[in-house]
């Protein structure tokens, strides 16, 4: 029997002003926190899935996936540019930095999956957040290790039960 809760019964304890300070989200640190995150999504999907995900890694950006009509805080902005497609597919880690990475300002959430592999390479799906900004308490998924990135799961058949 499951016990009953709430949401203001979760207990969220603060991050130490000392890990927001040694943050970097630099052009070149960025460009390596996405090179690792997109190994992890390829190296986690491999579990789940029966095709060869090959190591060979391209990219789909997806941008502007969140709800953003909020008042947006101080420093953030959503930046659309000349964006008038939906996602963009790159070759390259720095490719998609050049798209995303602006003046400093970073998606504040970057969902990272693999989208297919086509035999020679594994695609991996980029879903940014759409708003953007350079102050370290905006940007989400500090803890995990790689922020603003955050390995997701393929999707999983419903009667799935697990290794």
């Amino acid at each position: 029997m499951s016990s009953k809760y709430s949401a203001n019964q979760i207990k969220v304890n603060p991050i130490d002003d000392e890990v927001y300070e040694n943050l970097d989200f630099s052009k070149s640190n960025f460009e390596n926190s996405l090179i690792k995150a997109a190994n992890r999504a390829r190296e986690f999907t491999q579990k789940y899935v029966t095709n060869n995900l090959p190591n060979e890694i391209q990219f789909k950006v997806y941008l502007n996936c969140s709800y953003d009509e909020h008042t947006m805080r101080e420093g953030e902005l959503r930046i659309t540019r000349d964006w008038e497609i939906e996602n963009y597919e790159f070759e390259t880690p720095a490719e998609v930095v050049n798209l995303i990475w602006i003046e400093g300002k970073i998606p504040e959430w970057i969902n990272v999956k693999v989208e297919s592999e086509n035999g020679e390479s594994t695609t991996i799906a980029l879903i940014c957040c759409g708003r953007f900004s350079s102050n370290p308490r905006h940007i989400y998924h500090i803890l995990q290790g790689l922020p603003p990135f955050q390995v997701v799961s393929p999707p999983l058949p419903s009667n799935w039960k697990g290794l």
